[in-house]
């Protein structure tokens, strides 16, 4: 067997290369250990070194950039104090200067006159009998004791007097002279319409305050009309069919007569008036609207919607009672008995409205007041005929100018 030869290795070497590149010069310095602000903290951070003064609104959302310079002298309570490298924060002290103060003082208001104050009212000038009541009366308008008449007395209310609640009982007094002249704590008179008791001015809306003392009351002038209605009536006036005026007012007092619920309200109506110069109405005194619209069967008006969940039966041909109280100036023009044929004059043509003629129209030749009869001439017909009837049973067509 042969004998292995010796393998020798060479050496290995790793060659320099040659360049004219540097790679590295040298190792930067670095002058502090503390790390490198990379926060956008505001405006200003440029004063180094020392503390700096900064606003924290001072800042735009969209560049994170300090906006505003002179935000730290502006607005005093978002400025912040910030210090490098763990330095202390100072401030300016004030410059105090005692001889240089300028003290201010606020002005006192001028003085001012308090507000006139109302009469005194006290429980004890309430009277306690009818008879002190007409004394009190008649001391404050001048009527004689014996034209007074003590009628009735309504249920108290509480009333804001002053800032103090006082008990007012309504009294109704009647009185046959109308010269009155006020005395006492009262200076002025007026003789007002019921209907007119809510209202100063009714043309022009404008609602009567100043109840009981000089102060002006939210809603005295419902807080009144409750009150009147509480010792007298107002007059309230039903829209009807027309035509059917007289069984609308039979139905109604049929209504308060019966055994059913209306019959608990029927000291609350006081009368059913149809004047026969009405068309289309029918009045009902009362104390209260809401009473009228509970006997027709209308309680909250003709809106579906205001007498939902109310059970009640409306009477036929009766549709609303008008609103507010109907003054009696307007009313007491129908109430008075006049002639039927009061309005017919000689030359009218009127319209027969019952009989065998019903329907003809006429001529009228003469009027007699005292028998309340009228002679007339058809003149439509091929054949004058002169025919008399009542004034009540013919109406007006054409007037004589």
């Amino acid at each position: 067997m042969s004998e292995i030869p010796k393998i020798n290795i060479p050496n290995i070497a790793i060659p320099t290369f040659r360049t004219n590149e540097v790679w590295l010069n040298g190792v930067p310095f670095v002058p502090s250990n503390d790390p490198p602000v990379t926060l956008q903290l505001g405006f200003p951070i440029v004063e180094i070194p020392g503390c700096v003064r900064m606003h924290k609104d001072n800042k735009d959302h969209v560049t994170n950039m300090p906006f505003d310079h002179d935000l730290v002298n502006q607005d005093e309570n978002g400025v912040t104090t910030l210090c490098p490298h763990g330095e202390y924060p100072s401030y300016d002290a004030m410059d105090y200067q005692p001889e240089n103060l300028i003290i201010t003082r606020e002005t006192p208001p001028p003085p001012v006159a308090p507000p006139p104050t109302s009469p005194e009212f006290t429980p004890e000038e309430i009277p306690d009998t009818e008879e002190d009541v007409l004394n009190r009366v008649s001391e404050c308008t001048g009527i004689p004791m014996e034209d007074l008449e003590y009628v009735r007395d309504g249920p108290a209310l509480g009333i804001d007097i002053d800032g103090r609640l006082q008990d007012i009982a309504p009294c109704l007094v009647v009185s046959t002279s109308k010269e009155v002249t006020p005395a006492g704590r009262y200076t002025e008179a007026e003789w007002v319409d019921p209907g007119n008791i809510g209202w100063e001015d009714r043309e022009n809306s404008k609602p009567r305050f100043c109840m009981f003392s000089n102060l002006e009351m939210e809603d005295s002038d419902k807080l009144f009309r409750e009150m009147y209605g509480s010792v007298a009536a107002y007059l309230f006036i039903v829209k009807t069919a027309i035509g059917s005026e007289k069984r609308v007012a039979d139905e109604m007092q049929a209504r308060l007569m019966g055994s059913g619920s209306l019959s608990r309200i029927q000291e609350n109506i006081f009368a059913i008036l149809h004047p026969t110069g009405m068309r289309g109405y029918v009045m009902v005194e009362s104390n209260a609207l809401h009473h009228v619209e509970k006997l027709i069967g209308r309680s909250g008006g003709r809106d579906p919607k205001a007498r939902r969940g109310l059970n009640q039966t409306p009477l036929k041909n009766a549709k609303t009672v008008l609103p507010g109280e109907a003054p009696l100036r307007d009313i007491l023009p129908y109430l008075e008995p006049k002639a039927v044929t009061s309005g017919i004059e000689v030359g009218c043509i009127v319209e027969i409205v019952t009989g065998a003629f019903k329907g003809e129209k006429a001529r009228v030749t003469s009027v007699v007041e005292t028998k309340e009869e009228v002679s007339m001439e058809l003149y439509e017909q091929p054949i004058p005929m002169t025919l008399k009837m009542r004034g009540d049973h013919v109406r007006v067509l054409e007037r004589v100018e």
